[in-house]
């Protein structure tokens, strides 16, 4: 009833605006899949069913109101099936038959024009496309044939103006509706035929195939174009949705759905809600066999080739008989032509069907070959291996069952005897694809055996240029070739098609196809190399000039059998090779073929790549050159043929990479040799400026990507070429050229403001007065130029040879500043980048002759000039970024360190601020003219500009001693009378700190809300909306840790409990929660400090979790120094401390930290960072043991330990315990410096020494000192019990890093020790910190304590037994750990135990009878400290070694020291005796004195003696009276009662008085001689 209402008016309306609305949805679909829930898709189906509707009605409007109608019943379905490509599917299953119907009916038609350019080039492969037109295979060529497309029926926006909605690189040429409906027909149809059931496949193939027989002519042609690319459409997208995984079928919208309206059918087997309405049955007499009921293929081999295969004698495969055809026997392949009957023709003489009938042999029974067939692999191995998945087994494929063998055979191969080669093409294309979506080796074999036969059968020429096409795509799809006698039959035929010289386009196919085999058989090919090359070059030699495609092939050929013989060229026996592809390559460049040329570039090129040395430059780059400069040599030098362009800068590309100099070099001498003639521009360009300056020319007047980035690249390998030839001033000067390759110069330098900003500007501004060889230049061009001189800085930087371009840096500023300054926006960012890595190379340089001053800082003006554009009203956001990160970058450098000449940088910064917070109040006078996203890139630019400076001034503060005093600065400030000239860089900040700091306080806000996870909605942020949430991401990523950093700092300043800031005004409204401000009121000073103190911590620990930015260690590196810097102040640090379970996870953070990153600085980060999180666990400790001891009245008890980790039991969960996950970060620092620490890591028993530790560099010892540091103090965040628990593990690790420090590896350099005494000094002291504990003085754990120190002890003792005689043992090191258990508080416990007490004092005692004097100067010191402990162990330690320090000097009073290392021990141990005489009892003390008397009165010397006594010996005697003299005085009984029971002692002391008496008298007087003798002023007489 609907039908007749209305009339065409109203009918074009509706499907006017049905389609406009359709569009629309597409569109929604293509740009914001996002948003496309299954909600969304289910709300979608409801029209999307209407409209598919409507497609069955569209037949009777047409009857009704005739051909004026149809233009809108096009785009109407047009947009239907544009939508429906878009979905997935399963999601509109239930509308499969009457869409199906619809298609096979568009499919059908014969009405429709012929699409075959627009329709098969995408289903080619490339590299056949090339052959039928090289810019088919050329994306960017796509305009051009595209217009060639629809140039017949006037291509243009018009045809659909919804294209340029689109988002494309090229501009959009859309087809008429009618082409572009055919073609959105077959895709369509690709994507749902995989989804129909089996019959319903079948059934649909099978009315193609009937539909082309009914039909002749061009008609035939059409429906055969349009039914066979739908066919291989559907085969081509069958294995990209079996590729995807099963949870998700379509790669854009989820599979599984809540809505029973998105629920997947199955994938191969959704069933037709109505069968198809078109007529799918046969005749019966139908003439194509392979419609018949025949039987269908069956597998083929039962068993997997386990016997030879037989066929009968009487086999119709006739190319499978010993005909001399396909004998592949090479040396008469070339003297037997494929004999064909006298009276064939090479073209079809009679309009028979183009659907031919299926090969019999593939349709028939299991194939059987005779056993004694010379043709086949007598080894029982496959002919073909096929790579694909074996999806499905026996005859079933992922097509469907074998039932689809016959018209789908029927179809690809009536199309490979087409007359179009782009069908034919397509067809080869589709038959590989077919053959591969069956996975059968018998039907592979069998395809591959009919093609040999057709291709001798074959009489026209377009059937054997298919077929051949398809033998080589047949092998592509199949993964290549396995089988040595099936490649000899392959190239027979080949070999038989190329030389038919009476067909070109078979040549052409065939050595196509030719050029696939040798590409796909590998090293089967070696074989036939030989052969090959012979018959390129005597076809090169024999093929006429008007047959340039049959040397495009054999160009093409060439190429492969270059790849194929590889790196082997290289070898002296195959030189004959090298010969004869240079030869061919010769024939080619005679062509004036611009591919034909092309191909020949290719093949020097790859002949360069495998074989450089025996490639002659001198004759490769002056051809090269010659087709660039349109020389004599080569006919047009400035070709107009891309491709060719496109060869020779890649080959260039590739000579320059190892030989620029030289290439360069042969370039210029070209043109010289050449007679001098009127030359053109660009070989004038290369006699002045050389190969590179021609580069730029070129680069500048080329428009294609692909060669613009090939000759951009060319230009990058020679640019880093010279900086190793010392050419870096010549290509200076060359990119200088082509910077000042302009007309005028920018407006911004007419017109300035004031008498200061004419000054910067006049510096540089005589950039017109420089005459450029180039001509204008485009801003692409000259960007280049910039970035080149960008790199040639970063280069120098990390070689180390900035001093190369210190007489250079004037002309290094100008160029930036030029780039600076210019109108394009693009050139002004690479000016600034290039500036900022000028700032960063020569920041730290000084200038010689003005010490104390930099080399940067006579360039102050021109810097400011370059940037103050930047930060004019009109500048693009993304310029001011990059000029605001320069200017943090030049007033962090450190280069001007006068404040009055940093403001003028300084205040470009504060008009940014400004300009922040001002530009909503005003919008007339701030028009917007970027969108939201660029607003939010500027302002984050800005404030990361500032937080940069703020860190550097507080750190230059901090190493000032002003890193406490920020209050008094702030102070300071106001006064006037602070002189800005002195004052520091934080004094320029402090004044705008208030807006700052509220200001980078929201953006910390506006990243923990991106920071959200994607399910939870995102409110409106201070900086960005919701709209602007991808690119405020984008800009947020590379701002944010700075900000945070300089933050924390701010807080530190402020004590993070100061009051509430003035609010800022800000450029838009702020988040109800922002800046402290809730919606409940005003918070409390101490509420506002905790959502402050949240924030920061929650944006650190949130990425640190997961870092995801580009610039990961340096946000990483900002967010522990952030975290540092809030540790610092004491609030925030007993907050942290409280919270047990924040403490933890910063750890377990710290910890992921510490094993996923290998940067040294990050570790130590980490580990500071750990050690701060410990101290302030320490304090909380300490706090609340003493708050509870103030409680209970017990003050003199301030050390029982009564809180802790462990409590009463000593366990210590992990994820819950602080010391625990301590305990993870230290062993995971220490495992993975020193393996050995570990049995499991290192392979070794316990016991062994570990020389890792020698191999430490300092950054790796600063890290373990850090471990153990930590380590140490753990024990006091227990509880009693906890301590006993952590304990043993703590003096397994110290004992284990001891372990490696003391046994010293052989043939270590001295040099190694450097990283390894401060790790001694370290470990020592941890062992010290451990011993000292309170814990061990606790009654609770005193005994446990005592046992594990005993244990402990024991271990130590054994490490003097060394195993290895040699590993050299540092018993000086060990020695000092023995006596720190002897000194600790537990030490009477520990070591009274007689076996440990024994073991000691013979330790000491063999070190004093040590050979090494250092040895037993560290004993004797030892013995000081020990005899002076006044613990009962010193007693025992008196009594046992003080005998033995009496023997080392009595045996010393014999052997008298020589050398000053023998001197050394002797002295301490005078000491030791002085200290033990000290710590003896009033009734001992005079029997020591008496025993250390004579000792000192025997190392004295006679006078006669001393004169010839050596140095030792007479310091020995010097120190020896001195003891005397001081120690006869502190005990004169004893001294008397001696002096006077030995005379000779006394006579002797008497003596060495006397002579020290002497000595000191005649001193006097020999210095008043020295000084009468020496004038005081010295007199001038020589002065020449």
């Amino acid at each position: 009833m609907e039908l007749s209402r209305g009339d065409y008016f109203t009918w074009q309306v509706t499907l006017e605006g049905r389609s406009g609305a359709l569009c629309v949805l597409r569109r929604l679909l293509l740009h914001c899949k996002e948003l496309m829930s299954d909600e969304a898709l289910c709300r979608l189906l409801t029209p999307l069913n209407c409209a598919t509707a409507l497609l069955n009605k569209l037949g009777p409007v047409l009857r009704s109101y005739g051909p004026s109608i149809r233009p809108f019943t096009i785009v109407y379905r047009l947009r239907v099936y544009e939508l429906l490509a878009e979905l997935p599917p399963h999601t509109y299953h239930e509308s499969f038959g009457l869409v199906m119907n619809q298609l096979v009916s568009d499919l059908c038609a014969q009405d429709q024009p012929s699409s075959e350019r627009s329709l098969l080039p995408s289903l080619c492969c490339s590299e056949d496309l090339s052959v039928i037109s090289p810019g088919l295979s050329d994306p960017q060529q796509t305009d051009i044939h595209q217009l060639q497309i629809s140039s017949g029926s006037g291509g243009s926006l018009e045809n659909d103006p919804f294209c340029l909605t689109l988002k494309s690189d090229i501009a959009p040429t859309p087809l008429p509706s009618a082409l572009a409906l055919m073609e959105v027909t077959v895709r369509l149809f690709g994507n749902l035929f995989p989804h129909v059931i089996s019959a319903q496949r079948v059934k649909i193939l099978e009315q193609f195939v009937d539909c082309v027989n009914h039909l002749r002519g061009q008609k035939q042609q059409t429906v055969q174009t349009h039914v066979c690319a739908a066919l291989c459409s559907a085969l081509k997208l069958l294995f990209s949705l079996l590729s995807l995984p099963s949870s998700s079928p379509h790669p854009s919208f989820p599979s599984s759905s809540p809505h029973p309206c998105l629920s997947p059918a199955p994938l191969l087997t959704p069933v037709f809600p109505q069968p198809l309405s078109l007529p799918l049955s046969l005749p019966s007499s139908s003439p194509h066999p392979c419609l018949s009921p025949a039987p269908l293929l069956t597998p083929v081999f039962p068993q997997p080739l386990s016997s030879p295969l037989s066929l009968p004698r009487s086999s119709p495969h006739s190319c499978l008989s010993p005909a001399p055809l396909l004998t592949p026997v090479f040396p008469q392949l070339h003297s037997s032509p494929l004999s064909l009957p006298s009276s064939t023709p090479h073209l079809c003489p009679s309009p028979a069907p183009l659907l031919t009938s299926v090969p019999p042999q593939l349709l028939s029974s299991p194939l059987s070959l005779p056993s004694s067939s010379p043709h086949l692999c007598p080894s029982p191995a496959p002919l073909l291996t096929p790579v694909f998945p074996q999806v499905h087994s026996g005859s079933h494929s992922a097509l469907g069952p074998s039932e689809l063998r016959p018209p789908a055979l029927s179809l690809l191969w009536g199309a490979l005897e087409s007359s179009s080669p782009l069908l034919r093409c397509a067809a080869a294309e589709g038959l590989a694809r077919l053959v591969q979506s069956f996975s059968d080796l018998a039907f592979t074999f069998s395809t591959a055996l009919f093609c040999f036969d057709r291709l001798k059968t074959a009489r026209d020429a377009a059937s054997r240029s298919g077929v051949s096409l398809a033998l080589g795509a047949l092998y592509r799809y199949q993964g290549g070739i396995s089988s040595a006698q099936h490649l000899c039959s392959c190239v027979g035929v080949l070999f038989t098609l190329s030389q038919d010289t009476t067909c070109p386009e078979v040549q052409e196919w065939a050595l196509h196809s030719l050029s696939l085999v040798v590409d796909l058989s590998g090293g089967l090919f070696r074989l036939h190399c030989e052969p090959s090359l012979s018959l390129v070059l005597r076809l090169l030699l024999t093929t006429p000039p008007s047959h340039p495609e049959v040397l495009r092939s054999l160009g093409r050929c060439l190429h492969t059998l270059i790849t194929c013989l590889g790196p082997d060229l290289q070898e002296e026996s195959f030189r004959s090779f090298r010969d004869t592809i240079s030869l061919c390559c010769l024939v080619l460049q005679q062509s004036e073929d611009a591919l034909v040329q092309s191909r020949s570039i290719l093949c020097l090129q790859q002949l360069h790549m495998f074989a450089p040395a025996h490639t002659d430059l001198r004759q490769l780059v002056p051809t090269l050159c010659g087709i660039l400069l349109d020389s004599s040599q080569l006919a047009n030098l400035s070709h107009s043929s891309l491709v060719l362009r496109r060869a020779v800068v890649s080959c260039l590309r590739q000579i320059v990479q190892r030989e620029a100099l030289e290439v360069s070099e042969l370039a210029v001498s070209l043109v010289k040799e050449q007679p001098p003639k009127e030359a053109s521009p660009l070989e004038c360009t290369l006699r002045e400026l050389g190969l590179e300056g021609a580069l730029f020319s070129l680069l500048d007047r080329e428009l294609d990507p692909g060669l613009r980035l090939d000759l951009q690249q060319t230009l990058g390998f020679m640019m880093a070429s010279s900086l190793t030839s010392d050419r870096v001033g010549q290509w200076l000067r060359l990119c200088r050229d082509v910077l000042s390759a302009t007309t005028e110069l920018s407006e911004t330098q007419d017109c300035p403001e004031d008498e200061e900003e004419r000054e910067d500007w006049s510096s540089l501004g005589a950039r017109s007065q420089t005459l450029s060889p180039f001509s204008s230049l485009r801003w692409s061009t000259r960007r280049i130029a910039v970035e080149s001189v960008c790199t040639v800085i970063q280069t120098c930087s990390k070689t180390g040879t900035t001093d190369v371009l210190v007489p250079r840096l004037g002309e290094l500023i100008r160029m930036s500043f030029m780039a600076s300054t210019d109108h394009s926006a693009p050139l002004r960012l690479s000016g600034l980048h290039t500036l900022m890595e000028i700032i960063i190379a020569f920041s730290l340089i000084q200038e010689p002759e003005f010490p104390g001053h930099f080399l940067l800082e006579q360039y102050q003006a021109n810097v400011g000039a370059a940037l103050r554009p930047a930060f004019a009203p009109d500048a693009p956001p993304d310029v001011t970024a990059k000029a605001c990160q320069v200017c943090s970058a030049w007033i962090c450098s450190g280069v001007v360190q006068d404040l009055r000449d940093l403001r003028r940088v300084h205040q470009l910064l504060v008009s940014s601020l400004s300009k922040i917070q001002n530009q909503d109040q005003e919008p007339d006078s701030h028009p917007q003219l970027y969108n939201e996203a660029a607003a939010t890139m500027e302002t984050l630019a800005v404030l990361k500009a500032w937080a940069r400076v703020y860190i550097v001034a507080v750190q230059r503060s901090r190493a000032s001693s002003d890193w406490y005093l920020d209050s008094s600065v702030s102070s300071s400030s106001a006064n006037d009378d602070t002189d800005p000239g002195r004052a520091g860089l934080l004094w320029l900040v402090q004044s705008d700190l208030p807006t700052l700091s509220g200001l980078w306080l929201a953006a910390l806000q506006d990243q923990a809300l991106l920071s959200l996870p994607p399910g939870q909605p995102v409110p409106r942020g201070t900086f960005f909306s919701p709209e602007t949430l991808l690119q405020a991401r984008v800009h947020f990523c590379s701002s944010w840790a700075s900000i945070l950093h300089a933050t924390a700092l701010w807080l530190h300043s402020t004590g993070l409990m100061a009051a509430e800031d003035t609010p800022v005004h800000l450029s838009r409204p702020a988040t109800p929660t922002s800046l402290g401000h809730s919606g409940g009121g005003v918070k409390s000073v101490e509420d506002l400090s905790a959502e402050r103190l949240h924030l920061l911590l929650g944006v650190a620990v949130q990425f640190l979790c997961s870092p995801h930015s580009l610039n990961q260690m340096e946000n990483i590196q900002s967010c522990l120094q952030a975290l540092q810097v809030l540790l610092d102040i004491p609030w925030p640090r007993s907050r942290i401390s409280n919270d047990q379970c924040l403490s933890v996870e910063l750890l377990s953070v710290l910890h992921r930290l510490m094993v996923t990153r290998e940067c040294a600085e990050v570790q130590a980060s980490v580990l500071d960072l750990l050690k701060r999180i410990v101290c302030a666990a320490q304090e909380h400790v300490r706090e609340k043991r003493h708050s509870a001891e103030v409680d209970d009245g017990a003050a003199e008890k301030e050390t029982l330990p009564v809180f802790g980790e462990g409590r009463d039991t000593g366990g210590l969960v992990p994820g819950h315990s602080l010391v625990f996950s301590a305990l993870q970060i230290c062993l995971s620092v220490l495992l993975r410096k020193l393996p050995h620490l570990s049995p499991t890591l290192s392979g070794t028993k316990t016991r062994s020494t570990g020389g890792e530790v020698w191999r430490l560099s300092f950054s790796d010892s600063h890290l373990v000192s850090s471990a153990l540091s930590v380590l140490s103090q753990l024990p006091s965040l227990c509880s009693p019990e906890g301590s006993v628990s952590i304990l043993p593990t703590v003096l397994f690790l110290l004992l284990g890093v001891l372990r490696g420090l003391v046994h010293r590896p052989p043939a270590l350099t001295d040099s190694a020790t450097g990283p390894v005494s401060a790790l001694v000094q370290s470990c020592l002291q941890s062992f010290r910190a451990v011993l000292l504990s309170p814990m061990s003085r606790q009654e609770k754990s005193r005994e446990s304590w005592v046992q594990l120190l005993q244990s402990a002890l024991s271990s130590l003792l054994l490490l003097w037994e060394n195993d290895e005689p040699e590993v050299i043992q540092d018993q000086g090191t060990l020695l000092r750990a023995l006596s720190l258990f002897l000194l600790s508080s537990s030490g009477s416990d520990v070591c009274c135990v007689a076996p440990l007490f024994s073991c000691s004092v013979e330790k000491f005692t063999s070190a004093m009878d040590s050979k090494d004097p250092q040895v037993q100067s560290v004993c004797f010191q030892l013995l000081c400290s020990l005899f002076q402990t006044p613990s009962p162990l010193s007693g025992l330690y008196v009594r046992a070694l003080g005998p033995a320090l009496v023997r080392f000097l009595k045996r010393e009073e014999r052997s008298r020291p020589q050398t000053q290392e023998e001197l050394a021990p002797v002295l301490e141990a005078v000491i030791a005796m002085e200290t033990l005489v000290q710590a003896a009892g009033p009734q001992h003390r005079s029997q020591l004195v008496s025993l250390l008397l004579p000792l000192l009165v025997s190392f004295l010397l006679d006078e006669n003696a001393l004169g010839s006594a050596p140095s030792a010996s007479r310091s020995l005697h010097d120190s020896a009276l001195k003891d005397l003299m001081r120690i006869g005085p502190q005990h004169p009984a004893a001294f008397r009662s001696l002096m006077s029971s030995c005379p000779e002692l006394k006579s002797r002391l008497e003596a060495a008085v006397k002579m020290s008496q002497d000595q000191l008298r005649s001193k006097p007087d020999s210095e008043v001689a020295s000084r009468n003798q020496t004038p005081s002023i010295k007199l001038k007489t020589n002065f020449l």
